[in-house]
């Protein structure tokens, strides 16, 4: 008996349990990972165009160069410092307060006096008035537009950035790759 007429059909047996067992890979693939057909249904999306101009960010959107191998390079940005207040002006600052860059830190007018050591504690407090103090008032002025605007412009712009890194980060860490501890190239 020849072996030569089955060569072709153990060959197509070979061919077809090939095929069957790619379809199988395919269809186990499939089932473990869920088809989005809609952008709204990622669990999370990021567009080009949300990324603000930075001078130390780079997004194929804003150089308009598609042979850039690098689509978007985003680095983090240090907090802008919040310029000290003069110490004239630090009493008059309500103790809890905190200067953020959304609203400009107010003085109180009136606060009360210090106590000297000599002082008794029965004898009622006492209270000093801004409007006797045009020091005061004058170096709070020059602080708020000298030093406070400008960082208050600064911080803003930082919190639109670092919200920009804030969300990316979130995305980068849901990624299946970072999961497993590979690194993201």
């Amino acid at each position: 008996m020849s072996h030569a007429s089955d060569k072709p059909s153990s060959q197509g047996a070979i061919q077809k349990r090939a095929i069957d067992l790619f379809s199988y890979l395919l269809e186990l693939a499939r089932l473990r990972s869920a088809i989005v057909r809609d952008v709204a249904n990622y669990e999370a999306t990021f567009w080009f165009s949300d990324v603000p101009p930075c001078p130390k960010w780079k997004s194929i959107a804003a150089t308009n160069n598609p042979d850039d191998d690098e689509w978007l390079t985003i680095t983090r940005i240090k907090e802008p410092a919040c310029p000290p207040v003069p110490e004239i002006c630090a009493p008059w600052l309500p103790p809890d307060c905190m200067p953020t860059s959304d609203a400009e830190p107010t003085l109180r007018q009136t606060i009360l006096s210090p106590r000297s050591p000599d002082q008794q504690s029965t004898q009622p407090d006492s209270y000093l008035s801004l409007t006797d103090y045009p020091e005061v008032i004058e170096a709070y002025a020059a602080w708020i537009s000298k030093q406070w605007q400008p960082w208050a412009e600064l911080h803003r712009e930082w919190r639109t950035f670092q919200s920009v890194y804030d969300k990316l980060y979130t995305m980068y860490e849901l990624l299946p790759i970072v999961k497993t501890k590979k690194r993201l190239e």
